[in-house]
């Protein structure tokens, strides 16, 4: 039902299926109600909002003893509502328990088509691969379970990459929103705004949490300002798209089955190898700070912004290590990374990133001599005698002399400028955790970003070949400014200010103005 008129004649047939009312009108059911306690559910309130909302509201203000329980995809905000969310059915088993909620879900719906279907050894692995992979959405559950009158769960799971295709079903007893997974979320999709919509599809790209400096930087732009993105996640959590982390800073995450819905919308708009390039730089510059500030007084903040950004970083290098042409940055994506990498015991992912990425690119160049550099590093540390080269002896560039203690620096002296920072990315938007920009993105801007990594000029650097130390820390032994080895003299960028004076880097929480007063 979508007429907002029929909505209280709807109520008062519920209450009077006999049909005795005269006049099938908000105030008749008001009269009808006042006086009474009773507790009255409206289900599926989504679609009137507005009109659910204005109707609760002159209910309860002529029967003082009733309550409303209401289910809808987005709140009512309606006087004295009070929020109850509904999160998925959990997919990992309760304390003393073999299977969670969603596999005894699934179990039992299965059960329903291929009688005698039970959770065993044998099935128990699958099923709870099959939960995670499906959120535990209970609809898609139940969908999935009625998929094993033709495959088995083994199969199931294998073909969920096409998850809009697969689950379809149910029988003509069901609403025809949720026959389809497609159809279900669909609806969701049909109350939202043009905007709202264009932002959920932009927002796919995220392989996982994110805050809102990195949904700032990624997805404003074309039919999307930078101002309007706080305004627009409040509204995709208000109508359950996006769940809202706990945490400082807030941060945001989207179901799988929900991202990949938006990734469609985002195929069809043409959009999706632009926003993937945006989402790149974004947690390229996230490394890059990480790598600036993992020796020093905010390592443990650092390491546990890495650690939440994890999921994103092996997306953006997936994409760097398969999108055709995007091999230099892939490179110094990974090499950025060896902090983490070490600092965290994940050698063998670090090193197969890295492989990965070098096997690509062989061309001799600054990002390469420093991921030969990272690889040599991270197979000393396995006690792998099969260590790669010095990277000076396949590269052009030769790395300042490291300092005699604590760990060796990467080498980064004459590092050229990626072809990638200077002409391709786009001017960031203003934040506290943003490069140096002095206007919003879009599709067709010209950057002035001060990045980290790039040696580019900008507003406020010039010709610099490193990057600056960070606020009220020392330039390192062998940055740009060093001389030694007879390597250039250059200027040091300060990545941290924009030209009026407001930080501004990826992943990089704004320092205090004692340390931006330099």
């Amino acid at each position: 039902m979508r007429d907002a008129r029929l909505l209280a004649p709807a109520v008062l047939a519920a209450l009077d299926p006999a049909g005795r009312t005269a006049r099938p009108s908000p105030q008749a059911l008001a009269e009808r109600l006042a006086g009474r306690r009773l507790l009255l559910v409206l289900d599926g309130c989504e679609q009137l909002a507005d009109a659910c909302a204005e109707l609760v509201g002159a209910l309860l203000r002529a029967a003082p003893g009733l309550r409303v329980l209401a289910t809808s995809r987005q709140s009512l905000r309606a006087a004295g509502e009070h929020l109850l969310p509904l999160a998925p059915l959990p997919v990992e088993p309760a304390a003393g328990r073999a299977d969670s909620e969603a596999a005894l879900l699934f179990a039992d719906r299965a059960a329903a088509v291929r009688p005698g279907f039970r959770l065993e050894p044998a099935n128990r692995a699958a099923v709870a691969r099959l939960c995670r992979r499906l959120d535990g959405l209970p609809l898609a559950l139940e969908l999935a379970g009625g998929r094993l009158r033709a495959l088995s769960v083994e199969q199931l799971a294998a073909r969920l990459d096409d998850r809009f295709q697969l689950l379809a079903g149910g029988g003509p007893a069901v609403p025809a929103r949720h026959r389809t997974m497609r159809t279900a979320i669909g609806w969701s999709h049909e109350l939202c705004t043009v905007q709202e919509r264009l932002l959920w599809a932009r927002l796919s790209v995220f392989a996982d949490g994110f805050d809102l400096d990195a949904a700032e930087y990624v997805c404003a732009g074309a039919g999307l300002p930078v101002d309007d993105v706080l305004d627009l996640l409040d509204a995709l959590v208000d109508k359950s798209v996006l769940e809202r982390l706990d945490g400082d800073p807030a941060r945001f995450r989207m179901l799988d089955t929900l991202r990949e819905y938006g990734a469609h919308w985002l195929r069809a708009g043409d959009e999706g190898p632009r926003l993937l390039r945006r989402h790149r730089d974004w947690y390229l510059g996230v490394a890059d700070w990480g790598e600036v500030e993992w020796f020093g007084p905010q390592q443990a903040e650092t390491a546990e912004r890495t650690r939440l950004a994890h999921p994103n970083l092996r997306a953006a290098l997936e994409f760097s290590l398969t999108e055709p042409g995007e091999e230099q940055p892939a490179l110094a994506l990974a090499a950025a990374l060896w902090y983490f990498w070490a600092g965290t015991g994940r050698l063998g992912e670090g090193r197969h990133w890295l492989d990965r990425a070098l096997a690509l690119a062989p061309e001799p160049t600054g990002a390469r001599a420093k991921a030969l550099w990272a690889t040599g590093h991270l197979a000393a540390l396995q006690g792998d005698p099969a260590a790669p080269a010095p990277p000076w002896t396949s590269a052009a560039a030769r790395p300042s002399t490291p300092a005699t203690t604590g760990p060796s620096p990467a080498p980064s002296t004459t590092r050229a400028a990626p072809p990638w920072s200077a002409t391709t990315r786009p001017a960031p938007p203003r934040s506290s955790r943003r490069p140096c920009a002095t206007t919003p993105p879009s599709a067709s801007s010209t950057p002035t970003s001060c990045w980290p990594w790039s040696n580019s000029p900008s507003p406020t650097c010039s010709s610099a070949t490193d990057r600056a130390a960070p606020p009220g820390r020392p330039a390192p032994a062998n940055s740009a400014s060093s001389t030694a080895n007879g390597g250039p003299t250059a200027t040091a960028c300060t990545p941290w200010r924009t030209p009026a004076g407001s930080p501004a880097s990826p992943g990089r929480p704004a320092p205090s103005p004692a340390s931006r007063s330099g």
